[in-house]
């Protein structure tokens, strides 16, 4: 739970600074900590709804063989950029949803071509920028690669820009992506062997306080009934099952 809170949260952080926008991990965690949106306003709505584009691909897209729609795109377009319009080229978006939906390429090379050849096609701008990072783990979603929740694949990114940049533009040069698409793996397979030290070691990288992880046994125990598919958790079905009070159980 520590480490994918811990990814969500950089996940966020390199989305936006790559995109040009400056929000510090301490306020990300603070947008996320409200849970809501009354107090939220300005960069902090942008943060949350990007990550409600990325809590829908994981509610909606893990491991399925449905089919990835000009639609399907529309809809995550309009979730994470409010009152914007989607203004893609139709054809060249469905011949590239076409495309990696018929081919037998591996799921991190189809991530790979998703993400560089939506922005590619898109207008260009953090708005489109951040529908290819989500197409990016859409499809990577999609074949089941979910890595528990702790890959974020814009953190490679930030870490050059003018490199991401530059074999991004000799991509649409020479209409060849070999270079990106290694340069993405190779970022994917270098981030998951430090997640592998994170795991093995119990690495934490943030400062948080202890307060935020520790969970009482209750409190186990209601993440524990979430694994079932459609469950309804409400107030009185915790007071029941625990035995506990309408306050208590509100806060668990």
């Amino acid at each position: 739970i520590k480490l994918r809170w811990e990814a969500q949260i950089e996940r966020l952080y390199s989305t936006f600074k790559f995109g040009g926008i400056e929000v510090s991990k301490n306020e990300i965690i603070k947008y996320l900590s409200e849970g809501g949106y009354k107090k939220i306003s300005g960069i902090g709505l942008q943060v949350m709804d990007y990550k409600r584009g990325f809590d829908l691909i994981v509610r909606d897209w893990l491991v399925t063989d449905r089919n990835v729609s000009f639609r399907t795109l529309e809809s995550l377009f309009i979730i994470v950029n409010k009152e914007m319009r989607f203004t893609v080229n139709r054809e060249e978006i469905k011949n590239l949803l076409d495309f990696l939906q018929s081919s037998k390429e591996h799921p991190v090379v189809l991530s790979g071509i998703a993400a560089n050849q939506y922005e590619a096609i898109g207008s260009g701008g953090f708005a489109q920028g951040k529908l290819a990072r989500l197409l990016s783990y859409l499809f990577l979603y999609k074949s089941g690669y979910d890595f528990k929740g702790l890959l974020k694949i814009e953190e490679n990114f930030i870490k050059d820009k003018n490199f991401y940049r530059d074999i991004f533009n000799q991509t649409l040069k020479s209409h060849n992506l070999t270079m990106f698409l290694e340069y993405y793996a190779k970022g994917i397979l270098e981030q998951l062997g430090e997640v592998e030290k994170d795991i093995s070691d119990v690495r934490l990288h943030l400062n948080l306080p202890a307060r935020n992880f520790d969970l009482n046994d209750r409190q186990k125990g209601i993440i524990a009934m979430f694994e079932q598919p459609d469950i309804n958790l409400t107030n009185r079905k915790v007071r029941k099952l625990f035995n506990v009070s309408q306050i208590t159980a509100s806060r668990d």
